[in-house]
């Protein structure tokens, strides 16, 4: 078969629900073609949900995998998926805990933790002679939905290196330990959330990616380097005024990047914010539609 027969192939085969089959093709288009594949997902929106939707299907296979086998850390190395960074997201209990109470229950989260229970159902079924269905872990679906996601979106776009780091409303910290997992071990990281009970998370991901400078804080107190690179998803200019962070975002020095999932009602503000301090903004895709990815860079 040629690209357009493999790429039909794998597409049907996802909408027929057999996403075994339909990954064992996308994977094996992604070993000889990826380039193609990467090159269709900036033309065509369609293209790119198809690579988020087979890119979380992956990673739910990877979990599921992992949580028969009763692995303590859950490891899903996207490297097949990204274009820029081979990143992994990896995690253990600590992770699961906090995020236990923090998404579950969100008419979202619900929403997210069927569409798992139903690809396990499918997966058991046709591969696993129907075995029952494990436990849907919050910890999971948010790894392998929100933070492939976050991953697939962002990773293009952020810096090879770094002289600082920080994340304003980082959560348990997943996506900050795959990205700083990957190159910026040594990198001065911030990660700021004002929900203490996210410290354990932290703590535990700094010990999973060996990120020998990364911190926990609920407040951002300034130093006298700031930090070349800040990121924030789906919080500072989403959940709350971008000025909120008006002493950080100041301090940045020319050349310096801010990363931020901006509300639709925020960017004529947020934009004309940063332009006050010169900075220059740039639209990056976001297959998230609640918000518009900007990258503003001073």
């Amino acid at each position: 078969m040629n690209f357009n027969q493999k790429y039909l192939k794998a597409t049907k085969a996802f909408d027929a629900k057999a996403y075994v089959e339909a990954i064992q093709v996308y994977l094996d288009l992604l070993q000889t073609d990826k380039d193609r594949i990467l090159a269709l997902t900036l033309e065509h929106d369609s293209a790119r949900l198809i690579h988020n939707e087979m890119a979380i299907q992956f990673a739910l296979q990877k979990v599921l995998i992992q949580r028969i086998r009763s692995a303590e850390n859950i490891i899903i190395n996207l490297e097949p998926f990204t274009r820029k960074h081979p990143l992994a997201i990896s995690y253990g209990p600590l992770a699961s805990e906090s995020l236990e109470n923090w998404k579950d229950g969100s008419t979202v989260f619900d929403r997210n933790k069927t569409i798992v229970h139903d690809r396990y159902t499918v997966i058991n079924d046709q591969y696993l002679n129907g075995r029952e269905n494990l436990e849907v872990i919050p910890g999971d679906v948010y790894a392998a939905l929100w933070v492939v996601t976050d991953i697939l979106d962002l990773e293009a776009h952020l810096p090879e290196s770094q002289s600082g780091y920080v994340n304003l409303g980082c959560g348990c910290g997943l996506f900050d330990g795959a990205y700083l997992g990957n190159r910026g071990r040594t990198v001065s990281a911030t990660l700021i959330d004002i929900y203490t009970n996210f410290q354990r998370s932290i703590d535990e991901q700094t010990k999973v990616h060996n990120l020998t400078q990364t911190a926990f804080s609920t407040e951002w107190a300034g130093y006298e380097t700031p930090p070349s690179l800040v990121v924030s998803i789906r919080s500072c200019s989403y959940l709350y005024d971008v000025v909120t962070y008006d002493t950080l975002f100041r301090s940045l020095k020319p050349e310096s990047q801010v990363f931020l999932d901006v509300a639709h009602k925020n960017v004529a503000k947020t934009t004309a914010y940063f332009e006050s301090l010169g900075a220059h903004a740039k639209r990056h895709p976001r297959i998230n539609e609640d918000v518009q990815f900007i990258e503003f860079r001073f």
